[in-house]
């Protein structure tokens, strides 16, 4: 009976020595402790149960080790010690500072964000002046995105400069009309219907090729209406007259802008046959001149 009771207190005994260690009111005595015990996993005495002192006091490098102690031992000494954390934290507030309160550098990393906005490769270009966003340089577009109007966008408005100013191209491109050669007898009159259609044209010359050295009468009409078809009195406007003693001929200046179409009425004065060679016309037009001779 009495071994019964002694075992019995023994066995308490343990119990009140582990209870007592975990809730700190026993120490923990510094001796061997058995394999497996708690004590021995949290304060091991030696290989291979290292403590937990010896677990956070490690010393490593890297974010690298089997155990879970090595790992988070690493990753506070990096937090604490301006390590890998920190340096990560670093550099997103090194590039989020640009956005609101810090200066770009002189030569942003090329295709970075900073570079397509205000790189000028050895020096940025010019901020925007004190209160002005983009919209007050550019103008207050009032119209979608994507639309055709005047007032929508940039794009649209520059689109439809590019048109206003392929139509002053064509408005002022210095363009050329040529007859062809006509055969005139003695007395022989033809008219050039020199046409324009609708579109209208500025007559900068007309060079005559044929007149030196032969007797010539040249009459310009300039009609005031749409389709006519042949010179008439009323629409006569000057007339040049050539004789064989001439040196130089055939050159008409100054005639200016017809709406519709004119006419060069020329006549054979000679006593024989010769040739108009050709009429060049140097002209101004959004369309196309023709220069026809009358049948």
């Amino acid at each position: 009976m009495a071994n019964w009771a002694a075992g019995i207190y023994n066995t308490l005994k343990e119990a009140e020595t582990a209870i007592g260690a975990i809730a700190d009111s026993k120490e923990i005595h510094a001796t061997a402790f058995k394999e497996g015990a708690l004590q021995k996993v949290l304060i091991a005495q030696g290989s291979p149960y290292p403590s937990v002192t010896d677990i956070w006091d490690k010393d490593i490098s890297a974010y690298t080790g089997a155990k879970a102690g090595t790992y988070l031992k690493t990753l506070y000494d990096d937090w604490l010690n301006g390590g890998r954390l920190d340096l990560i934290l670093d550099l997103i507030a090194a590039d989020t500072i640009y956005i609101a309160d810090g200066a770009l550098p002189a030569d942003p990393t090329a295709n970075s964000l900073a570079r397509f906005i205000a790189s000028g490769g050895t020096a940025l270009g010019r901020s925007l002046p004190a209160s002005t966003s983009l919209v007050d340089l550019l103008g207050n577009y009032t119209g979608p995105y994507n639309g055709a109007a005047q007032d929508d966008n940039v794009k649209a408005s520059l689109d439809l400069a590019h048109t206003d100013l392929d139509n002053i191209l064509l408005d002022t491109q210095l363009k050329f009309a040529v007859s062809g050669s006509k055969t005139f007898t003695t007395g022989l009159e033809k008219f050039l219907n020199i046409d324009s259609g609708t579109d209208g044209a500025e007559i900068v010359s007309i060079t005559v090729k044929g007149v030196v050295g032969a007797d010539w009468t040249v009459e310009v009409y300039i009609p005031t209406d749409d389709a006519v078809a042949a010179p008439a009195a009323g629409d006569k406007r000057a007339e040049e007259a050539y004789v064989n003693t001439d040196t130089e001929a055939g050159q008409l200046s100054g005639i200016g802008a017809i709406r519709y179409n004119m006419f060069l009425d020329i006549t054979n004065d000679s006593a024989g046959s010769d040739n108009i060679d050709e009429v060049i016309i140097a002209y101004r037009s959004r369309g196309t001149v023709t220069a026809t001779w009358e049948a």
